[in-house]
């Protein structure tokens, strides 16, 4: 296990995104449902490339990351590579409080801030006073239209 981990740590595999924040990024648009469906294929994929398995499909998400051979060393690894890629401080516990692939995405999914549609700006002072003054020159002018 140490040998695959020190591999990839320098071939860079172990690294479940590029740089900091990365990820983060590329979450950052999504809704909740599309960040978690990324997030389970991000760690699929990462966990499969560190664990050696040649094909991430092959990664059993219904079980445990201990069951999945994942130790106390490679769990806080790999905390680090998602807390960098994410841009997030997360606990040295991260894999044992959320112990499968499902319940890290959604964990990780939920710490993410979510994207909110910006509301209207409401009219200025100076609309409304325009707004007033029209309404105002309006009803004047169906007054004047109305005398014999």
């Amino acid at each position: 296990l140490l040998r695959r981990l020190a591999a990839a740590a320098s071939t860079g595999s172990a690294s479940p995104a590029a740089g900091v924040g990365s990820l983060a990024a590329t979450l950052r648009p999504l809704d909740t449902a599309a960040r978690i469906t990324h997030l389970r294929q991000h760690l699929r994929a990462a966990f499969a490339r560190v664990l050696g398995h040649p094909d991430a499909d092959q990664l059993d998400l219904d079980r445990t990351f201990g069951e999945l051979g994942v130790d106390s060393l490679l769990a806080v690894e790999m905390r680090t590579q998602l807390g960098r890629s994410l841009d997030l401080p997360l606990p040295a516990t991260l894999l044992f409080d959320h112990p499968d692939l499902d319940r890290l995405a959604r964990h990780l999914a939920s710490l993410l801030p979510t994207v909110t549609t910006p509301a209207p700006a409401p009219a200025s002072a100076g609309q409304r006073d325009d707004d007033g003054v029209a309404a105002l020159l309006a009803e004047q002018v169906r007054a004047m239209e109305q005398r014999p």
